[in-house]
């Protein structure tokens, strides 16, 4: 054998040496969350800042990859005001194939707070697909101020 056959049959072997059966499994799959709205105002997922002014009144919906385990969703969405650190107690509801979940706050948000949504990374899919888990901020739209009467001088 010349020296271009005792390379080959040295990297072939080396080749074959790195192979280890035990782990021919691919890693798990990954989902990706595709978006994060508030009524029809999108969520901006890393510049928080630009997350002004989403409705007090509407569900919050995420829309992911894959399949979600819905078991995995109750316990992994979470919303807190942010400031208190308060959780507020939502209803999640599927659609899309249990593709998109909406989360709707059991009751109104308060106008001009700060709230966090949170997705852990216990959040699995129905295919067994993990999640690296985010949280995403919001600021909700302020108050509107309605005049109920006025009164000058005591006359209304």
């Amino acid at each position: 054998m010349g020296k271009i056959g005792t390379v080959s049959l040295l990297l072939m072997m080396c080749l074959m040496a790195g192979c280890d059966s035990d782990n021919d499994s691919p890693p798990p799959n990954h989902m990706q969350l595709f978006f994060v709205r508030v009524g029809t105002a999108d969520l901006y997922l890393t510049d928080f800042t630009q997350n002004q002014s989403p409705p007090t009144d509407k569900p919050i919906v995420m829309g992911f990859s894959a399949t979600l385990d819905k078991g995995s969703a109750e316990n992994a969405v979470k919303l807190f005001e942010k400031n208190s650190n308060t959780e507020i107690q939502i209803t999640l509801s599927y659609l899309d194939n249990e593709k998109t979940v909406s989360a709707l706050p059991d009751d109104e948000l308060q106008p001009t707070f700060t709230y966090v949504l949170q997705v852990g990374n216990i959040l699995k899919g129905a295919a067994n697909e993990t999640f690296a888990g985010v949280s995403v901020e919001f600021t909700t739209i302020p108050g509107t101020l309605a005049v109920a009467s006025i009164a000058i001088n005591g006359t209304n």
